[in-house]
């Protein structure tokens, strides 16, 4: 495989090389390509200087249902919005019919062509190959993973964001809850939550699974609005699953849930009597176990972060004397209590008084 993939790197710049010269003339100008399928779009970009290829550039779109020539037209609009380096010419696969867009063109005396055939009609169609090629290293298999997990599960909307949730807690002591979003396959990291446990309810996993859904689901509306997913996926099995539905119903929404029990890997679903089993190799399992697993790593983490600032706040807050600029200046020099503990009294009267030193030393 190594040796295959330098092969093919070797190859592509073999092109790229014949590709940068390509035309005799000193010629400038910009040709855009679109490969458009389900609910992406990729827009590519060559960029002639000169007579050559300086530069070429693939651009992620949403496609919403649109066709290619539509979605082509709404990318160049805002492209050439803020662009510096406009070409007199640029060359579209379709011809363009919004009008105020050809006629905010005509004003900066940009041409608008549409090659039928020679080099710049070919220098689209690859364009099209590359923005196709792209599409698939990047959007096919998550897509269709996605498209496969919606007709398995029923599901009445393509799952293009789905949330995860964990609980994090050791017998109910400083719990917290995670929240994490996949959009269109991929991790959304600005788009995950972190939840303290703010009810006194002991190691009680499903009252705060229960909680963390409710809280989550106030921002569905009014001014701190978090977009509503298609799909709700909690780790657990039957018993967090109905303690999740428990905190839906007050919502009124219906937005489809699962769990995935990390046992057996089995899917839970609403209603349905038995778990979905799928195969360890099934692209739809393996997407729901990166999401499940994304929770619980960032819940943990969460968790842990959380206990640690708690047993320093226990162990250095509770020494007479110390204020918060000992405290911080004792954490710069040692970094850890462990490691003040282990200092001696004369090390840790470098940084305050003497008989400090021993009170800190007879506390710890």
């Amino acid at each position: 495989k190594a040796a295959q993939l330098r092969d093919r790197i070797v190859a592509l710049r073999a092109i790229w090389e014949r590709q940068k010269i390509i035309f005799t003339k000193p010629y400038s100008a910009d040709f855009f390509s679109v490969f458009a399928a389900g609910e992406h779009a990729v827009v590519h970009l060559f960029r002639v200087r000169g007579g050559r290829i300086v530069h070429q550039e693939h651009f992620e779109v949403e496609s919403a249902g649109e066709n290619e020539p539509q979605i082509l037209e709404a990318f160049l609009q805002q492209y050439y919005e803020d662009a510096s380096d406009i070409p007199k010419e640029v060359y579209s696969p379709f011809r363009l019919s919004n009008k105020k867009l050809l006629e905010r063109w005509l004003k900066l005396k940009i041409k608008v062509s549409t090659p039928l055939r020679g080099k710049k009609a070919q220098l689209l169609k690859l364009g099209r190959e590359n923005a196709q090629d792209y599409y698939g290293r990047n959007f096919a298999s998550f897509e269709a993973a996605l498209q496969s997990l919606q007709k398995i599960l029923r599901l009445p909307r393509y799952p293009a964001r789905m949330e995860a949730y964990d609980i994090s807690n050791i017998q109910g002591f400083l719990p917290v809850g995670s929240m994490v979003v996949f959009e269109n396959g991929k991790p959304k990291k600005s788009a995950y939550r972190k939840f303290k446990i703010q009810t006194e309810q002991g190691p009680n996993d499903f009252a705060m699974m229960k909680e963390i859904l409710a809280r989550r689901l106030q921002h569905l509306g009014g001014p701190d609005l978090w977009p509503e997913p298609q799909l709700l996926v909690i780790d657990g099995g039957k018993g967090q699953l109905n303690a999740a539905l428990a905190a839906l119903a007050p919502a009124r929404k219906d937005i489809p849930i699962i769990g995935l029990a990390k046992r057996l890997e089995e899917i839970y679903v609403p209603g349905v009597k038995n778990p979905i089993v799928l195969p360890a190799q099934s692209p739809i399992l393996q997407l729901l176990q990166r999401l499940r697993d994304e929770a619980h790593r960032f819940a943990i983490t969460f968790y842990r972060g959380r206990h640690r600032s708690a047993g320093l706040r226990s162990r250095l807050d509770e020494i007479p004397g110390v204020g918060p600029k000992t405290k911080k200046k004792l954490l710069q020099k040692f970094g850890s209590v462990d490691a003040i503990r282990r200092a001696s009294a004369k090390q840790i009267s470098e940084i305050t008084s003497k008989k400090m030193a021993r009170t800190v030393k007879h506390n710890l």
